[in-house]
């Protein structure tokens, strides 16, 4: 029975030495070794430690140790004096780790732990312990040999770290992000395996989850091994999976990760990146690989797609050389919608009346910092489209804008006030009393033009406007500390051709316009065609304007306009049914004058037209207009009020020759009331047409100047008998007036002569030189 008492001895020996370890570590002092402990990690790192509170033993069957009130010494050029604190710090020792000469800890525990990651202006990172010389692939000198990692310095089973805080601060772009942790956990099996891990804590308010798996902890300080990650993450129903892995950690070199990301809205995660204004686009999925080249992070292989396509749709594609600087932008984009509402509501942009389905693409990179260039966009609204390039230069005060935009067609009506829109009268009763108007009240709606500059050449093979259309058009827009100008517009109308030069620019609380317009044989019909217009009106146009003005309105705008209209339509009709329009008054009065006989026409014809107006102020005076149809011809003269839009004219209706000949048709107009004189009133919008024999002959007769109406040479003479075959008879009439006899002229100059002497005029004027001036004026209106 030796062996049991043997057994004893020894197990009793045991439980002594137990005793006797445990009563001698419980009451050994552990804070004799803060000394040793700040000396040898100083040795290793080239940091102090602090250990501000006591060391206790925790007593187990494994102990472990417990450190109070921990700080780590930050860089020297670091914005605090610690780089690392801890309220407790608890390690439990492998006792078998310590034969292999290394630290290793069964489980280790953090509490309250605050952590500053910094990178200097430079670059450097404040984790940077002593490894520079291992980073360039050179071995450490023997003055640093001791004190250069090769591996951590302890090594852990387990660990956990419960309400931390980690800060991360960029000294040269002067940013900082506060990550709150409220419980992290990672477990290994040995220094050489994975670490799984897990973390729980906010950002921003935020909460997030991150769990998955990382490289061994032999690699994590090691920046010659890469270290492997892969973990998913969430944020608010958000989730990111990053997979690769990271050569250099403390430095964040060596990147070569692919990120997915998916979620809900990504308007929540740009915010937590600090991206505001960003709309909500729905759903979205993406991938994208982070990579760097010499320490410069690189993002390529972009995929990023967000919202629906029953609503709004965005792709992206492309690579960003240096987001750190924000340089190096290379994206492709695609915008796709069901309604172009959709659009203007999603960003927050000013509503285009444009209907039915959308499309906007193009790529877009930057040349330097804060310009960027805008190549091969289409674009498509509906039936609308436009493609082009674009320069976008945002680096000073005003954002600058240069390129050139070209369409097939563009439909710009939906953008003009309906016809028939009826305007509110300024100082109108509460009642809300209106009056029809064609130049509305509404004031203009500009941009601050004053904040943009802008440089395009503009092309366009179909633009509709509301009342004109043009084909082959090209311009140059530019728009300079808010002035607005338009240069060599050429264009086709109508199959005839347009010229045009238009400026605007700001004037005290309001703008200046002025434009000068040259159109030649417009075809009214083709014109109208290309607007989808029925067939309302035809025969080829002149005209000429040369307009300035200022307001802030386009009743404004006219009201004090000043410059000359001239305007001549050869071979037109009108549709009856339009003219009714203008009210029944007028319409019947018209159609009289224009179809004499008792009979129902479609269309009512027009040989020529002829008209040219001197504008003062608002105030628009025709000195002479001459409408000639089959039947009869009008000559007239008076003004347009363009503030009220009212109308003053006298008109002289000369019936034509063979009007009211047996055989010829039955009037439903006596002759004697198709010769009366007309005065043309009422307003633009609501004119009226009646019987005016008081003022009209002394009207007509100084406003053209002394030249006689009546009488064989007169303009009436000539018109009433003039043959239904010439081509033009208003320039037929004029040049008949030209080779009547000198002394019928010089009789008929003293006539008028005495007419107009109360008004000053000098009785030698010459009559032929009158005639002369108006031929050529009205001749330059019909030249082909």
């Amino acid at each position: 029975m030796r062996w049991k008492w043997i057994l004893f001895s020894v197990f009793t020996l045991i439980l002594a030495l137990g005793a006797g370890g445990y009563l001698y570590v419980s009451t050994y002092d552990f804070n004799r070794l803060k000394p040793l402990i700040s000396e040898k990690f100083k040795d290793l790192t080239g940091r102090k430690l602090t250990i501000g509170g006591d060391i206790r033993i925790k007593m187990g069957l494994v102990p472990a140790l417990a450190f109070e009130d921990i700080s780590i010494q930050n860089a020297e050029w670091g914005t605090r004096p610690e780089m690392v604190r801890v309220r407790v710090l608890e390690a439990q020792i492998a006792l078998f780790s310590l034969f292999k000469k290394r630290l290793e800890l069964e489980h280790l525990v953090l509490l309250e732990p605050d952590i500053l990651i910094e990178r200097s202006k430079e670059g450097r990172s404040n984790f940077d312990f002593l490894m520079q010389e291992r980073r360039e692939g050179r071995e450490p000198s023997p003055e640093t040999q001791n004190r250069s990692i090769k591996r951590p310095l302890f090594l852990f089973r387990q660990a956990f770290l419960e309400k931390g805080s980690i800060v991360l601060k960029d000294n040269g772009s002067g940013k900082s992000h506060r990550i709150l942790i409220e419980r992290f956990s990672s477990r290994t099996r040995d220094h050489l395996s994975p670490l799984k891990i897990r973390l729980d804590g906010s950002y921003k308010g935020r909460k997030y989850k991150i769990e998955g798996s990382t490289g061994p902890l032999m690699g994590l300080m090691d920046p010659l091994r890469p270290w492997a990650i892969d973990v998913v993450g969430t944020l608010e129903h958000n989730s990111v999976v990053i997979e690769g892995s990271i050569m250099d950690v403390s430095e964040t070199r060596g990147l070569r990760l692919s990120v997915a990301l998916s979620g809900p809205s990504i308007r929540n995660i740009a915010r937590v990146a600090g991206i505001k204004g960003l709309p909500d686009l729905g759903p979205y999925t993406g991938h994208f690989l982070v990579t760097d080249v010499g320490g410069r992070v690189k993002i390529k292989d972009i995929h990023m797609k967000l919202g629906t396509s029953d609503r709004l749709r965005v792709e992206l594609s492309g690579s960003v050389e240096d987001p750190r600087a924000r340089r190096g932008l290379s994206v492709h984009f695609l915008v796709q919608g069901a309604r172009v509402i959709t659009l203007t509501q999603t960003f927050k942009a000013p509503r285009l009346p444009f209907r039915g389905p959308f499309t906007i693409q193009g790529d877009l990179a930057d040349q330097s910092p804060k310009r960027y260039r805008l190549t091969s966009l289409k674009a498509r609204f509906g039936k609308n489209d436009l493609s082009g390039s674009l320069k976008i230069d945002v680096s000073g005060k005003n954002p600058e804008i240069a390129g050139s935009l070209s369409s097939k067609m563009m439909d710009l009506r939906p953008f003009f006030p309906k016809r028939g829109s009826r305007h509110k009268v300024p100082g109108t009763s509460s009642q809300g009393r209106h009056e029809k108007r064609v130049f509305p009240r509404s004031p203009f709606r500009f941009p601050n033009l004053e904040r943009t500059d802008l440089d395009l050449r503009i092309k366009a093979r179909r633009l509709l406007l509301r009342r004109i259309a043009l084909v082959d058009l090209s311009s140059n827009l530019r728009i300079k500390a808010g002035r607005v100008t338009i240069k060599d517009l050429r264009s086709s109308v109508g199959g005839g051709a347009l010229s045009m030069s238009f400026e605007s620019k700001p004037a005290g609380q309001t703008r200046s316009y002025s434009a000068n317009l040259s159109v030649d044989q417009l075809d009214l019909k083709v014109m109208l065609k290309e607007l989808g217009i029925h067939e309302a009106l035809e025969g080829r146009l002149k005209a000429h304007l040369d307009l300035a003005g200022t307001g802030n309105s386009v009743a404004d705008l006219v009201g004090g306009l000043n410059g000359g209209v001239t305007l001549s339509v050869d071979k037109g009709r009108f549709d009856n049914k339009k003219l009714k329009m203008f009210g029944t008054e007028f319409a019947t009065t018209a159609l009289r004058l224009f179809n004499p006989f008792d009979e129902e026409k479609e269309y009512s014809e027009i040989n020529c037209f002829v008209s040219h107006f001197d504008i003062k102020d608002g105030l628009a005076g025709s000195k002479v207009f001459v409408l000639d149809t089959d039947y009869v011809s009008l000559i007239g003269s008076g003004k347009l009020n363009l503030k009220t839009e009212e109308l003053d004219f006298s008109v002289k209706p000369i019936p034509k020759k063979g009007i009211g000949v047996k055989g010829v048709g039955r009037l439903s107009i006596s002759m004697g009331e198709l010769a009366k004189p007309l005065k043309l009133g009422g307003t633009l919008a609501q004119p009226s047409l009646a019987v005016d024999p008081a003022r009209t002959a002394v009207l007509l007769g100084k406003a053209l100047g002394g030249i006689a109406l009546f009488g064989p040479v007169g303009i009436a003479a000539v018109l009433a008998g003039g043959s239904l075959g010439d081509d033009n008879p208003c320039l037929a009439a004029l040049k008949k007036i030209e080779k009547a006899p000198v002394q019928e002229k010089k009789k008929q100059a003293k006539e008028k002569v005495a007419e107009t002497r109360e008004a000053g005029k000098d009785s030698k004027t010459s009559v032929k030189k009158i005639f002369e001036n108006i031929g050529r004026s009205l001749k330059g209106l019909f030249k082909k």
